[in-house]
């Protein structure tokens, strides 16, 4: 009876120790399945951890990019305000030279008494300059024309001043001055010149050439 008994306890035994095994090997599977989930999870992070860097270097860079952009964006600002500023002067300066073409007289020969029913007026021209003949962009000239009335009869002589750069018209400047038989007269008329390259002066058959030099 007690053999039977002890039998009867190793055989509960040996299978309480089959069902402890068999949960262990299940436990011990999932202990390996998870350690493959956490290396697998592990890589995740790994990965996103490297895209993360790769962002943000990404945002740094554009970050530099927008602060040169800006800071380009400000100087051409700049340098439009100043361009638009400097072709407004040039425009003012340009209307009021056309619009108060200086004429400066002077009398180096007194004029001679006309006689009664003396020839008609005649008019000679005695020299015509331009000066500096060398000058920047934007910078202004002065012609002078010196002009002598060598008739009998008070008289006014239409002055007309071309101004051609490379055979091409760019300007006439037009004035008009009124002397006594013998009376000579200088005559000054002032002009800005805006674009580099060579002017030529002209007033009927004499001329003069200004170089205008972008430095």
């Amino acid at each position: 009876m007690m053999k039977s008994i002890a039998i009867l306890v190793i055989a509960i035994l040996t299978i309480n120790v089959v069902v402890i095994s068999v949960s262990l090997m299940q436990q011990t599977s999932k202990l390996n399945e998870a350690g493959a989930n956490v290396t697998v999870l592990q890589s995740e992070v790994d990965t996103l951890n490297g895209q993360l860097v790769t962002l943000r270097g990404s945002v740094a860079a554009l970050q530099s990019s927008l602060t040169d952009s800006d800071a380009r964006a400000s100087t051409l600002q700049s340098l439009l305000t100043k361009s638009q500023n400097t072709v407004t002067d040039l425009q003012s300066r340009l209307a009021a030279s056309e619009a108060n073409a200086t004429i400066t007289t002077s009398t180096p020969n007194p004029a001679a008494p006309a006689p009664a029913n003396g020839p008609p007026t005649a008019f000679t021209l005695n020299s015509f300059e331009v000066t500096p003949d060398v000058i920047d962009p934007g910078s202004i000239v002065t012609a002078v024309l010196n002009l002598t009335n060598t008739g009998g009869q008070t008289g006014t002589y239409s002055v007309v001043m071309k101004i051609t750069q490379a055979s091409t018209k760019i300007q006439d400047i037009k004035t008009q001055i009124t002397l006594s038989p013998g009376e000579s007269q200088n005559v000054s008329m002032i002009v800005p010149l805006y674009n580099d390259g060579e002017y030529v002066f002209a007033v009927d058959r004499l001329s003069d050439k200004v170089t205008v030099i972008l430095r």
